[in-house]
């Protein structure tokens, strides 16, 4: 059975019915890379969150320094400053102080 070219650019609405196939344009989307390695699974999540706690312990722990903290943590972990921030805040909230921040 043949297809015209119209037939085969038409877009997938929700009136088609669902054992019709998606349009062939999104079975040929680029993959997706990812600049660290990506956790599957609760407990590789849970692992991943860990070893990132645990470096952003060591870099607040290492100097008070802001620009000194966000060198170190890129180099160490690799991730942006606003990651940094971000496990900074979440030790804050399991209660752990900032010795930079009581001053």
């Amino acid at each position: 059975m043949g297809t015209s070219p119209a037939g085969r650019n038409r877009s997938f609405t929700a009136n088609q019915d669902s054992t019709s196939s998606p349009p062939r344009n999104l079975a040929r989307t680029r993959p997706t890379y990812f600049r660290h390695p990506v956790a599957a699974g609760a407990e590789a999540v849970r692992r991943a969150r860990g070893a990132l706690l645990d470096v952003a312990r060591r870099v607040r722990d290492a100097t008070d320094d802001p620009e000194q903290r966000v060198r170190l943590w890129a180099e160490w972990s690799g991730q942006s400053r606003a990651t940094l921030y971000r496990r900074l805040a979440d030790l804050r909230q399991l209660g752990e102080s900032d010795p930079a921040s009581e001053r």
